[in-house]
């Protein structure tokens, strides 16, 4: 195992941040938000101050502001070193991942399928057709999370 520890000083989308790491070919590290908090749903700033963040007998672990503790299965090599801080540096916690925009996409077509429903008799063959292909994704997902439709 290879342990890398790394800075960001900025809000962590910790999903998106995942599939960042993946795309840039350096899989699904460990990773141990050390100096971070949470502020919502998988959404992280950095702590204010260093901070214990561990105790063992007589050891002390702190962490600094913005301190990531990644774990690699394999030492990093320099070009995998300039990826991970290239996807840190890019990283940007407004955006979504792709489970996380299909959960909002999820969200944001029931309104519209409580209307088609209650509106039914009025839509057309094409209205009717997209409104069971919504349906079909809708359940799809929540039979089986793993599905990316």
């Amino acid at each position: 195992m290879a342990d890398v520890t790394k800075f960001a000083i900025k809000r962590i989308n910790l999903p998106l941040l995942l599939d960042e790491l993946q795309a840039v070919g350096l899989g699904s590290p460990g990773l141990l938000m050390a100096g971070f908090q949470s502020i919502q749903r998988q959404r992280y700033d950095p702590l204010a101050v260093r901070t214990e963040i561990g105790r063992s007998g007589d050891t002390v672990d702190f962490a600094d502001p913005g301190e990531l503790r990644f774990q690699f299965r394999d030492p990093l090599s320099i070009a995998q070193d300039a990826d991970l801080d290239a996807a840190l540096l890019a990283h940007d916690a407004t955006q979504n991942s792709t489970g996380q925009q299909q959960k909002q996409d999820d969200q944001d077509a029931v309104p519209a399928l409580v209307s088609n429903y209650q509106n039914w008799g009025t839509l057309t063959d094409a209205q009717k057709d997209n409104n069971h292909k919504q349906l079909t994704r809708l359940v799809a997902r929540l039979l089986d999370s793993t599905q990316t439709l």
